[in-house]
């Protein structure tokens, strides 16, 4: 926190020679200091603009999630890797104020309510055993997650205009994680040879022999009960950084009003998690009981939103 207010006040520093070497260009020869009607009418329409704003936004995001899975040995067909990736649609809003530097630069300061979700769906094989440890099969399964989190947000972009009315943003955002980062797990058994055959495992501490099962986590840990002692459960981290990039294009409603849909892509500089590690627990006879490790989790976002401006 202490750097992102070290970076607004050193914005703020650097606005105020720029503001007066704008003022110094945009003064007539020969005229009155301060006088328009003397400037030409392009000098005159930038210098109009040269006030600071404020604003609210809505949008959706497009949240795609990524991470790697390493494994100490190769198991192939795994509904472990289900949790490689994932896409979703959320909402996030937003207010901001918007401080002109020169006619064509300037500076946005965002505080940003921003909900991520996404999920996945993938098929992967079980080995099924009779209560004896003899095999029986190996059954087909769909394994299945969503995951949702809250995030409140701080951003700090450079503005810089190509025309009056189209512009571009980037520059750094600070996202911080409200409350739990909840995650539904669901595997089901979807084709199976033998009718008999189940899922069967100590799954929320309670042996048995289940066609689905299903929970929801708050820790990034595995599709299934991480086996112990080897589990070593990671945790979400609480804040995370990203870059984001932007076009807008502003729309005049009024004298002081403007409408702007913009679009933007939000790249994640850091991890969502810390890395954790377990074992392979679904296809010990197929392809063995690897190490797992999950690691580089992080959640990329395409944003499209609706602003609207005011003129201070």
């Amino acid at each position: 926190m202490k750097k992102l207010l070290s970076l607004i006040l050193l914005t703020a520093c650097c606005a105020l020679p720029l503001k007066a070497q704008e003022e110094d260009v945009l003064r007539p020869r020969g005229g009155t200091p301060g006088s328009t009607a003397a400037q030409p009418e392009s000098m005159r329409s930038a210098k109009n603009k040269m006030v600071i704003s404020y604003g609210v936004e809505a949008g959706l995001n497009y949240n795609m999630f990524s991470q790697d899975v390493e494994r100490s040995a190769p198991a192939a067909n795994s509904p472990e890797d289900v949790l490689k990736e994932g896409s979703g649609i959320s909402p996030f809003s937003s207010v901001f104020i918007d401080i002109p530097l020169t006619s064509t630069i300037g500076v946005q300061i965002k505080g940003i309510f921003d909900s991520k979700s996404w999920s996945n769906t993938q098929t992967g094989g079980l080995d099924v055993f009779d209560p004896n440890g003899q095999f029986i099969e190996n059954a087909k399964v769909e394994a299945t997650y969503k995951t949702s989190a809250l995030f409140y947000g701080l951003a700090a972009l450079l503005r810089y205009n190509f025309t009056p009315d189209l512009f571009a943003t980037v520059g750094p955002t600070f996202h911080f994680l409200n409350g739990n980062v909840e995650r539904e797990d669901n595997v089901k058994i979807i084709e199976q040879q033998d009718p008999t055959s189940a899922i069967i495992i100590n799954y929320a501490l309670i042996p048995g022999q289940y066609s689905e099962i299903s929970r929801t986590t708050t820790e990034p840990s595995m599709i299934a009960p991480p086996v112990e002692p080897t589990a070593q459960t990671g945790k979400y981290l609480s804040s995370r950084i990203g870059v984001e990039a932007g076009l807008g294009y502003i729309f005049p409603l009024s004298s002081t009003m403007q409408l702007i849909p913009q679009v933007r892509y939000n790249f994640a500089v850091t991890a969502l998690a810390e890395e954790s590690q377990s074992k392979e627990v679904w296809q010990p006879l197929t392809t063995g009981s690897p190490d797992i490790t999950f690691k580089n989790s992080k959640v990329n976002s395409l944003q499209f939103s609706l602003a609207l401006m005011f003129n201070l």
